[in-house]
């Protein structure tokens, strides 16, 4: 289900919280696309900064090159011109979900308030090799997957607000990136 409300303050905190009680597996993405050199040695920053916050929790990283992150020829070929010496890619660390982590993403406190290169650019839960739930900073929007109706209303009670209403039948998406 689309979230309707930006997950801001309190309601962020207890979704956090909420989602580390679930025993789920995080995942977070950072790319360098749109970097500049100085930019660059943030990113760097942070990728070993979040490498160091609980190294026992990492699972996998999963590395996307330049063909999959640029939507098309034309775009490719404009970015390359431009920053012809970039090798663009973005990565997917997946991590359990640990109290470090958790700490880590409550050092913020917007769901869209993780920018590159500071933070991760979004950020994904896993449950069951399913997306629970999903963000998207630069177009700010969030997804949840409701396993049943006393989470929907658990959700709707700390103050998510949804597009529509709960639905059993709602299609889950699969991860199958971590189960290589």
């Amino acid at each position: 289900m689309e979230i309707k409300n930006v997950i801001k303050d309190d309601i962020y905190k207890k979704f956090i919280d909420y989602a580390y009680n679930k025993d789920l597996i995080l995942r977070v993405t950072l790319s360098n696309f749109g970097l500049d050199e100085k930019k660059l040695e943030t990113l760097n920053l942070t990728i070993n900064k979040l490498l160091n916050i609980d190294p026992a929790s990492l699972i996998k990283i999963v590395t996307y090159d330049k063909t999959m992150i640029l939507p098309s020829i034309e775009i490719q070929k404009m970015y390359y011109l431009n920053h012809p010496k970039v090798d663009v890619w973005q990565k997917h660390y997946y991590f359990h979900f640990s109290l470090k982590l958790k700490e880590y993403l409550l050092s913020i406190t917007n769901i869209y308030g993780r920018k590159k290169p500071q933070f991760p650019e979004d950020i994904c839960f896993i449950k069951d090799g399913y997306y629970w739930f999903e963000s998207y900073s630069i177009d700010e929007e969030s997804y949840v997957y409701c396993e049943n109706i006393e989470e929907y209303e658990y959700l709707k009670f700390i103050g998510l607000e949804f597009y529509g209403d709960f639905d059993l039948n709602e299609k889950k998406l699969e991860c199958n990136e971590i189960d290589d």
